[in-house]
């Protein structure tokens, strides 16, 4: 029986005190999906899925020579009538597989047939594509990318990953923050997880919600701290550019675009449009 990560706050608070029960728990799962996920590739054999489910099973167990991952390429379908349908699902995969595996080419793409079985994903792997559908989690995505390249994706960041996707659908501020801050702590505590994207976007997610909730200084640190860990985070630099200007700090919220500027310069135009703009509130 497959067991799917849904998880409530209170669950997830709990289930991240207990990291190592959860990580059992995940691999279980991940186990379960990818062999589920194999039933939906039309082209593969019999015989040439068990082996490749096999393969994959292994690497659980044994440490393995992962794919060069600069080469795999993975689209993810964001056909309009398929992200109505999977609505709250298709929309965030892009950020998931990113969170998931950042050394991986991720791009949206346009339908990939199979709508029955969505929300879908191709995988891009040494000049072949295959198709997985019934991508509707970190769990799901974390199987059938173990799947492809035998990488072998840190358990606590799939379950982090997991309680992120909670966050955007939680209703109320105070919901997102306990998500987000128990996504924070969890990754903390993994010496190989705290630098990760997933601990950059999240305190970039957190950020914005402080800003919501006008607690300036709190946003100021936690963009700041995203921006250190990822410079590419455009949320970040934009979180931290109006925590600094709704606290009248517009000499520093100028100096933030610059350096978002430099660190990507195909948003330096819209910079540039805003610096101009506060230096006429100085």
């Amino acid at each position: 029986r497959l067991h799917v990560l849904l998880f409530t706050a209170k669950q997830a608070k709990a289930e991240l005190r207990n990291v190592t029960n959860f990580e059992t728990s995940v691999r279980d799962a991940r186990r379960s999906v990818a062999k589920r996920t194999l039933s939906i590739i039309p082209q593969m054999s019999r015989l040439g899925s068990i082996l490749i489910y096999s393969l994959t099973f292994s690497s659980f167990l044994l440490d393995s020579h992962a794919l060069s991952l600069q080469n795999v390429k993975v689209q993810v379908c964001q056909n309009k009538d398929c992200c109505q349908r999977f609505r709250g699902k298709s929309q965030n995969l892009v950020q998931t597989i990113q969170h998931l595996c950042p050394e991986v080419q991720v791009e949206s793409s346009a339908c990939l047939s199979h709508c029955g079985k969505g929300p879908n994903i191709c995988i891009h792997v040494n000049g072949a594509e295959h198709v997985h559908g019934e991508i509707v989690d970190a769990a799901s995505a974390a199987a059938v990318l173990e799947l492809e390249t035998k990488v072998t994706i840190h358990p606590t960041l799939v379950a982090a990953v997991n309680v992120m996707e909670r966050a955007y659908q939680a209703e109320t501020p105070q919901e997102k923050e306990r998500f987000l801050s128990s996504v924070i702590s969890a990754l903390d505590k993994k010496d190989e997880l705290k630098n990760s994207y997933a601990m950059a976007h999240a305190h970039a997610l957190r950020a914005k919600l402080f800003i919501k909730n006008k607690d300036y200084p709190a946003a100021t640190r936690d963009a700041e701290y995203a921006v250190k860990l990822d410079s590419t985070n455009d949320l970040a630099w934009r979180s931290l550019a109006d925590a600094h200007e709704a606290l009248g700090n517009f000499e520093d919220a100028s100096k933030v675009l610059q350096r978002w500027s430099k660190a990507r310069p195909a948003f330096s135009t819209k910079a540039n449009k805003e610096i101009q703009r506060l230096r006429e509130l100085m």
